[in-house]
């Protein structure tokens, strides 16, 4: 379920509204061109911004069919003959559902009876990108519990922590670092520490209820100086790695 204590983002709306905006126009020119796949895939991309509106557990695997539907194109032409003798080629989608902007690569293979359009349609990446920021930010609110990975080091009686998610933060290039706030204070090298920045060490968005991934922690010593924008790494100091959970 998209998280309740997540704040009301104006950027997040971004991609839902995308959703239902540009199915509804895929919907109509689809039932004019009597297109089935680009039909399924726009009637799931309005339930999908729907979803998202009505807060439903189901946003997230619909949105995910919406964009991944529209990846493939596969279609053909095929040259026939008017009654009055004339030739002429006609364009047919075979599986074909991207929206209104289109942009496609792949094999153009010539076939018996005319040739077949083998492509990947690439504006869909663009909403990937979109939903992995929405996937993040739907963490804030999200109780965090860090277990211990490396055995007997100078931070070993620190563990477990657990922490309340309150920020989706950028560090350089890098995004999707989450800032916590811990239940309780701990001593990090002479310093009292309320708050932790961390981030899956493959890059992966944290999946609540999945086990524990292997993580950086970095300390924050003043949660203020952190802003929206990109944020200087040098500013924070990596502690260790954890073993990160989100509670369902």
């Amino acid at each position: 379920m998209i998280s309740n204590a997540a704040p009301n983002r104006p950027g997040d709306k971004v991609l839902p509204l995308l959703a239902i905006g540009l199915s509804t126009i895929a919907l109509f020119s689809s039932f004019y061109n009597g297109n089935i796949s680009a039909i399924i895939i726009a009637l799931i991309g309005i339930a999908a911004g729907a979803s998202y509106f009505l807060r439903s557990k189901w946003f997230f695997l619909l949105i995910q069919l919406w964009i991944y539907g529209q990846l493939p194109s596969i279609s053909r032409d095929r040259e026939t003959v008017l009654d009055d003798g004339q030739r002429i080629t006609v364009h047919q989608p075979l599986l074909d559902a991207g929206q209104v902007f289109k942009y496609s690569i792949g094999l153009h293979l010539g076939v018996s009876k005319g040739s077949l359009d083998l492509e990947v349609n690439l504006v869909p990446l663009g909403f990937l990108i979109l939903f992995r920021l929405l996937q993040s930010g739907a963490l804030i609110g999200s109780i965090v519990r860090i277990a211990q990975f490396r055995r007997d080091t100078d931070l070993s009686d620190i563990f477990p922590l657990e922490g309340k998610v309150i920020r989706v933060v950028t560090l350089g290039s890098e995004k999707h670092w989450l800032l916590i706030e811990l239940g309780q204070t701990v001593q990090i090298s002479m310093h009292t520490i309320a708050h932790l920045l961390i981030r899956d060490k493959e890059g992966e968005i944290y999946r609540p209820g999945k086990a524990g991934r292997v993580s950086y922690l970095v300390s924050v010593p003043d949660p203020g100086v952190i802003h929206d924008g990109s944020n200087r790494k040098d500013q924070f100091k990596f502690i260790d790695w954890g073993l990160v959970s989100l509670k369902r």
